[in-house]
């Protein structure tokens, strides 16, 4: 995922290669949880990356979302204010990975992120000549999608837009309805953790 490569270990290797020289050895520590997704269930404490090529701690790999809140609040250290409106993910605002309802109060509550979402989307078509989506295609059921792009291997579909994108998120379950006749979500259930 783009996410962790490009923007956390691709950084974090080139810091510690940097730094070899100095430092003869490293530790990269990760603060992800076990119960975040099916794959960090395998996680080990300790472990070494190959990717990073040294000794890797995950300290928090067996907490609980209630053990970071209590540790939060014992430290008196502040959430995300996002977290308190429903958001999960922080990191990116709004995060590629963002659910339904986290796009819905973005565009609702933060209007001014979604313009700025649009004017890239339509900088990126005036200055290359093709479209660039800041979501992946199937981010949305295709009756979604209104952009209509040619792949280089000459493949045609449409893709969506943030608009779109927003477009579907103001729906109901299974893009059926509107999201005011779904049972409310839990705010801060954090089930993919917290991403900041």
């Amino acid at each position: 995922m783009w996410c962790n490569g490009g923007v956390t270990h691709s950084p974090t290797y080139d810091h510690m290669k940097a730094t070899l020289s100095i430092r003869r050895t490293h530790r990269y520590n990760a603060g992800v949880r076990a119960d975040e997704s099916e794959e960090r269930r395998e996680h080990l404490e300790w472990d070494y990356s190959g990717n990073l090529m040294t000794i890797q701690w995950r300290p928090l790999i067996k907490w609980a979302i209630a053990d970071v809140l209590a540790i939060h609040e014992r430290y008196r250290v502040p959430l995300n204010p996002l977290y308190g409106i429903g958001a999960q993910r922080v990191g990116c605002f709004p995060c590629i990975m963002s659910r339904k309802a986290e796009i819905r109060l973005i565009a609702q509550q933060f209007p001014e992120r979604i313009d700025a979402i649009r004017k890239a989307e339509q900088r990126f078509f005036v200055e290359y000549g093709r479209y660039s989506s800041f979501f992946a295609r199937n981010t949305v059921p295709e009756r979604f999608r209104s952009m209509p792009f040619t792949t280089p291997e000459g493949e045609t579909m449409n893709i969506a837009t943030i608009d779109d994108v927003v477009r579907w998120s103001l729906t109901g379950k299974r893009a059926q309805g509107s999201w005011e006749n779904d049972e409310p979500e839990t705010v801060i259930s954090c089930s993919s953790g917290f991403c900041e």
